[in-house]
């Protein structure tokens, strides 16, 4: 609401002449020029919010659990999240609010004329309240949704564990579904497994990314050495960013065949300089210095 050049928001919020004011109920400083019915309307809509938010931390835990199974009727369904997040849980109550969460998943896709986003993200936030056992089956139903805020929610508190070849299966079947990139960058959180999705087609979903494109091959690398060399010659800069993060000096020799086989060796050379260095390659860093000279010669004249 406008009035004599002031702003007065519901949330309390004052803007008079381009400043700001929070009224809290208590005056620390009065916003001049705002007539104090104005002041005292703010005040009060605002101590009214803050009197709903003390009455949901009155509220059991258990109760408020059992509101989450209800979460499209509440009044407002955040500040039971809220609250909640506030709480420990025991091991029982995480099992009931797992049981109420996967309730939610269903109500939440079958009602209409709500915000199914907003919902979307109040569950991940109640996801990321449970014990990894409990939350990571309910995450991996949300990652294979059709809606992109479901998938988020998923995504956001899944972890991968390299041996559960079950759960990457699950999730290169969801990228296949829908073609979400960041599931594929769930999946490189591991070692590259035959379960997930073939390294091939993570570099195409990745192409003219050279971050993850070297976090492919880095995953290949970790995986299984021979597996990673084979992206030497089609990915040089890739190879060479991802061998000197694996800090494996054996890996030296791959590194150098970067530069002798790229198109464009000005495009790879600081890269495999880096690598050299991150990999303790003291010869071939010297050894740098006149390929950098032959460069500069063609390129620049110099």
């Amino acid at each position: 609401m406008r009035c004599n050049d002031s702003w007065v928001f519901a949330s309390g919020l004052v803007v008079v002449g381009g400043r700001r004011h929070e009224a809290c109920g208590v005056d620390s400083e009065r916003p001049r020029g705002v007539p104090v019915e104005i002041q005292a309307a703010s005040a009060i809509d605002h101590a009214r919010q803050t009197l709903s938010w003390a009455e949901h931390r009155c509220v059991p835990t258990d109760c408020l659990i059992a509101r989450v199974g209800q979460l499209l009727s509440e009044s407002d369904p955040t500040e039971v999240v809220s609250t909640l997040e506030e709480r420990d849980l025991t091991h029982e109550q995480s099992r009931s609010l797992g049981k109420a969460i996967g309730g939610l998943l269903s109500d939440v896709d079958v009602v209409r004329g709500v915000d199914k986003g907003a919902y979307d993200r109040r569950i991940g936030r109640l996801l990321r309240m449970l014990p990894e056992e409990l939350s990571c089956p309910l995450a991996a139903d949300c990652v294979a949704h059709e809606r992109k805020s479901r998938r988020t929610a998923g995504l956001r508190c899944l972890r991968l564990a390299s041996g559960d070849g079950e759960l990457h299966g699950h999730l290169a079947s969801c990228f296949e579904r829908h073609g979400d990139v960041r599931v594929l960058k769930a999946l490189l959180s591991e070692p590259m497994r035959p379960e997930g999705v073939l390294p091939e087609r993570m570099l195409v979903a990745f192409a003219d990314d050279e971050y993850w494109e070297m976090r492919v091959v880095e995953a290949c690398l970790r995986a299984d050495r021979d597996s990673g060399l084979r992206y030497v010659d089609s990915y040089p800069h890739a190879f060479a960013w991802a061998a000197g993060r694996s800090g494996d000096s054996e890996l030296v020799p791959a590194v150098s065949r970067c530069l002798e086989v790229a198109d464009e060796k000005w495009r790879v050379v600081g890269i495999v300089a880096w690598a050299y260095g991150k990999l303790g390659a003291s010869g071939e860093l010297a050894r740098l210095h006149d390929v950098l000279d032959e460069m500069a010669c063609e390129w620049m004249g110099t």
